[in-house]
């Protein structure tokens, strides 16, 4: 029988068959494969590239209490070895007008928003991928076309990995 091994019984006299166990038994082709179980490496470890993303949520911001007579670029938070996400952005400005874009090392990225006293709450279209795992980068905005717009505030979701 091909679930059976033979062993020796209880008293050690004999020899007996018994049932084999295989409800704890790993499939070979279970090792390293999407929902199997992970491998190891020569040193007994997990490899990295079995490990899971983890992504750590944040809030990068930004506010400004003087009026901007004239279109200006502002830091908000240089990062270093971590990947960031920018999922969604808040914006408003107490007073006046004025045109927000993100910013990634000087380079604007992303969608132009008018902003006003009127709050923005967004999610983006398309999320703002920044590889600050080996240089570091600097996320800003660019303010372009404004209108007596004082008071500026900027909050920009990001989930971040770091490395």
């Amino acid at each position: 029988d091909a679930n059976m091994v033979l062993h020796i019984n209880s008293s050690g006299t004999a020899l007996e068959f018994k049932n084999v166990d295989t409800s704890a038994f790993v499939l070979l082709s279970t090792v390293g494969a999407a929902s199997g179980v992970a491998s190891l490496d020569s040193n007994g470890r997990l490899p990295a590239s079995q490990l899971p993303t983890v992504m750590n949520l944040d809030s990068f911001d930004f506010s400004d209490t003087t009026t901007i007579g004239a279109p200006t670029s502002f830091n908000i938070k240089r990062i270093y070895k971590e990947a960031a996400r920018i999922d969604s952005i808040y914006l408003k400005v107490n007073s006046g007008t004025c045109d927000v874009t993100i910013e990634v090392d000087g380079t604007t990225v992303g969608a132009t928003f008018n902003v006003s006293s009127t709050a923005i709450e967004q999610n983006l279209a398309n999320s703002i991928l920044v590889d600050a795992t080996t240089t570091s980068k600097m996320i800003g905005i660019s303010v372009t076309n404004p209108s007596a717009a004082t008071g500026l505030e900027c909050v920009l979701a990001v989930a971040k990995q770091s490395v």
